[in-house]
């Protein structure tokens, strides 16, 4: 196959595989057979999203695929309270048998859930007695699911830290598809959008629950009366990390989420549909491929990926983008489908020409928040600096058109990208202590 050839030069090339301590015969090997495990098990949240997007808009309306994409968006939007880059943690702590930590992190995950859940009930229950909608239904019934689904998904981790590849990839395939069932099934028993796309969330957050018990619940069980007790969460070394990086994440973790959230407010659900439709058409391929570098994650807790390789990436992905640029072009032409990208085309040539920044920026800042000589504090200033110059092109919409708003808010992702890889290295030299 073409990539599984343009990998094979490049290591040829680059000799990258001696960067990580690895054969390079072992390394190819190493790669081919486990990169489309790690591409298939973190590719189906962003697949089975996108073909539920494709499903509405072919059989349904622009309003209900705005409808979905909000309600996935606050569904991500929790995650980020949940100590999400706590994964990081999760690996390391795993590839050392530490499984102390393994559950410190699962009621580290729990706590801070539970917390943003209690949040939204009570500004839920305060705003009826202004007659307010601050807090939609939707947001208060999917933040009771996140309960259940964020601190169960460390699962993922342990499997990812244990080289579990085709355990990931099985697990992940059976929760998305029937989940992707569920919302096509209440959809065409004539249930509503909101009804269907939360009962594809309590699928998710029950499979979550399941796995969770299966491949980790015998380590937090058995650590619980050392572990459980808030003060002690608190106290630990792990929490105080992922709660570092997980800072260092929620300002870029939100910009996933508030340009939808601001476009549907400002213009409507159909806009929002078309800007989710396109927006995901042109991310799609990136979600795919950006997993396969997941497998080296633990390689990179010792050193940094070189710079031969970080310009390697983005050589080839911005070519791979401009490729699918002219692809989708050219099928507008003839592939009657795409006339629903009508008005919002540029949106996907935006990203797909960002796919260089955007996989160097992706490979560079996780590989850092792993290493054990990084600083986390580096991440977060990075990210917060970059976050609020994008949350400033989003506010630049409350003043434009709505096909003008789309398109800044698009370029959002190349300035995001490109800024977090300028900004970061800059820190990083000035840090010697980081290597």
């Amino acid at each position: 196959m073409l990539w599984q050839w343009v990998i094979c030069r490049l290591w040829a090339r680059y000799n990258i595989c001696t960067y990580i301590g690895m054969n390079k015969k072992f390394e190819i090997a190493y790669f081919l057979k486990n990169a489309p495990l790690a591409i298939l098990t973190s590719s189906l949240p962003g697949f089975i999203n996108y073909a539920a997007i494709l499903f509405l808009a072919s059989f349904y309306t622009m309003e209900d695929v705005g409808e979905f994409r909000l309600i996935i968006s606050y569904f991500a939007l929790l995650g980020l309270f949940s100590l999400k880059e706590s994964n990081k943690v999760m690996v390391r702590a795993q590839a050392l048998q530490d499984s102390k930590t393994v559950s410190s992190l699962f009621f580290a995950r729990l706590y801070t859930t539970v917390i943003a859940a209690m949040l939204i009930a009570a500004v839920w229950i305060g705003q009826k007695a202004f007659a307010l909608t601050i807090v939609p239904d939707s947001l208060l019934y999917v933040a009771i699911l996140s309960i259940l689904a964020y601190p169960c998904e460390l699962f993922l981790s342990y499997l990812q830290a244990e080289k579990r590849f085709i355990a990931m990839a099985i697990a992940s395939f059976l929760k998305y598809a029937v989940a992707g069932l569920a919302l096509v099934v209440a959809m065409s028993s004539g249930q509503g959008i909101i009804l269907s796309s939360l009962i594809m969330v309590m699928i998710m957050a029950l499979f979550n629950a399941v796995f969770c018990a299966v491949f980790i619940g015998k380590d937090i069980i058995g650590n619980m009366p050392k572990v459980w007790q808030p003060s002690r969460v608190i106290r630990q070394k792990s929490t105080h990390e992922s709660f570092t990086l997980s800072l260092a994440n929620w300002l870029p973790g939100t910009l996933e989420h508030v340009d939808k959230i601001i476009i549907g407010a400002l213009f409507g659900m159909e806009v929002l549909g078309l800007y989710a439709l396109c927006f995901s058409t042109g991310r799609f391929i990136y979600n795919a491929l950006k997993p396969a570098f997941y497998i080296y994650y633990r390689h990179f807790v010792e050193t940094l990926p070189p710079k031969k390789m970080l310009w390697a990436v983005m050589a080839v992905f911005t070519i791979f983008g401009a490729m699918l640029s002219a692809l989708f072009y050219f099928a507008g032409l003839y592939v009657p489908f795409l006339e629903k990208f009508s008005g919002g085309e540029t949106i996907v040539y935006i990203l797909f020409l960002s796919y260089g920044v955007a996989m160097t920026d992706a490979v560079y800042t996780q590989s850092y928040g792993i290493n054990a000589q990084s600083r986390s504090h580096h991440l977060l200033i990075a990210n917060t600096v970059i976050s609020i110059v994008c949350l400033f092109m989003f506010a630049g919409c409350t003043v434009l058109s709505a096909g003008a708003a789309l398109i800044l808010c698009a370029m959002h992702y190349p300035v995001r990208h490109l800024g977090t890889i300028l900004l970061l290295s800059y820190i990083k030299n000035r840090s010697p202590a980081v290597r």
